[in-house]
């Protein structure tokens, strides 16, 4: 279950949370937390980062294995904490990262399909751009 941002309601309606971020402010952290259910004896377990439903990275847990996609400048503008549950890190803010980025969860044990959660993060920037003459 999440426990923040606060969960979504339904897989329909994702709850997007709201924060701002100071333009050219530095390891930014947009945090994730979430339980899982004590009765499950999880196999699988892998967090996803999403921005505007494009694939980031993801880690997966059992390894600590970290992986960022090879595009859009990803391996430069983000990184994944190792130590913290579901935690993505904006490494330099501009206005590229006004976006709406996602956590996804993905839980499977010995009888099930897999078990998905999901909840969203709006990056406001605010801030002027800094312009050098």
């Amino acid at each position: 279950m999440w426990t923040s941002p606060p969960p979504a309601y339904s897989n329909q309606d994702i709850r997007t949370d709201v924060i701002q971020v100071l333009r050219g402010a530095s390891q930014v952290s947009l945090k994730w937390n979430y339980m899982k259910p004590s009765s499950w004896n999880v196999q699988l377990l892998r967090t996803e980062f999403t921005v505007n439903n494009d694939l980031i990275g993801s880690l997966i847990h059992s390894t600590g294995k970290t992986s960022i996609s090879d595009w859009q400048d990803y391996q430069t503008r983000f990184s994944i904490s190792q130590s913290e549950v579901a935690t993505l890190i904006l490494n330099n803010v501009t206005g590229r990262e006004r976006a709406t980025f996602q956590c996804k969860v993905v839980m499977r044990n010995h009888f099930s399909n897999p078990w998905f959660l999901s909840t969203k993060i709006f990056v406001d920037v605010t801030g002027k751009d800094h312009i050098k003459h």
